[in-house]
């Protein structure tokens, strides 16, 4: 009686091998789904960091007193590298009401 070698994989072997490269891809799906989100919002805190920043150092510079809302109005002098920052999700900045703080209409 010969014995048969087997010299492929068989139906049942391929799908657990695929099922098993599902779980693992869906695993990590779950764990870097949401890193977008969060690296536009460090992106707009630091955008925002900046033109308080630049209005400082605007500020002391000049010997203005140009409040932080007539700031951001003039895109920022030119007082910070990025004269066009924006917030990557779209949102607008302005001044937040006496302390002095860069708001976004998106990123609260």
């Amino acid at each position: 009686m010969k014995i048969k070698k087997s010299t492929g994989f068989t139906l049942v072997e391929l799908l657990i091998v695929i099922i098993i490269i599902g779980v693992l891809a869906g695993g990590l799906l779950l764990s870097v789904g949401g890193s977008d989100k969060k690296a536009k919002e460090a992106a707009c805190l630091g955008n925002r960091e900046a033109i308080k920043a630049g209005w400082s150092i605007y500020k002391f510079a000049h010997s203005s007193n140009e409040t932080l809302q007539e700031f951001i109005n003039a895109k920022y002098h030119d007082q910070i590298s990025n004269k066009e920052a924006a917030c990557p999700s779209g949102g607008v900045y302005s001044a937040s009401d006496g302390d002095n703080n860069v708001e976004c209409s998106v990123h609260k």
